[in-house]
C-alpha cells in the first residue's frame, strides 16, 4: 500500500481540517504558526510533521520558500478513512498517546 492509501492519523486531520476552517474564515492560505496556535500545540514541530504526512497522502501542496502557498487538493469527501474516530471534536486514534 503507497502512503496516498493509508489512512490519516489523527494529528494529520486535525491539521487538514484546521487549513480548511482557516481558509474559510479568512479567505488565504495558513502559515504554519497559525495552524499551531489552532490546534492549540506547543510547537510548529508538530504541525510540520502533519503537514508533511498530508503532503505524502497527496492531501496538500505548497510551493516552499513561498509563504501562504499551501493547498488542500482534496475536497471533504477525498482522502482515505480516518483511522480513529471523533471523540468530543477531536479525533481519538491508535497513535493518540501523547
Amino acid at each position: 500500500m503507497d502512503a496516498q492509501e493509508e489512512a490519516l492519523t489523527w494529528p494529520q486531520a486535525e491539521t487538514l481540517e484546521a487549513i480548511r476552517a482557516f481558509g474559510r474564515r479568512h479567505d488565504y492560505a495558513p502559515t504554519v504558526r497559525d495552524l499551531q496556535r489552532a490546534r492549540g500545540l506547543k510547537a510548529t514541530s508538530s504541525v510540520q510533521a502533519a503537514l508533511l504526512g498530508l503532503r505524502a497522502a497527496g492531501a496538500v501542496s505548497w510551493t516552499r520558500g513561498q509563504p501562504r502557498t499551501l493547498r488542500v487538493l482534496w475536497d471533504q469527501s477525498q482522502g482515505p478513512e480516518l483511522r480513529g474516530e471523533m471523540l468530543e471534536g477531536r479525533y481519538q486514534g491508535p497513535d493518540n498517546g501523547r
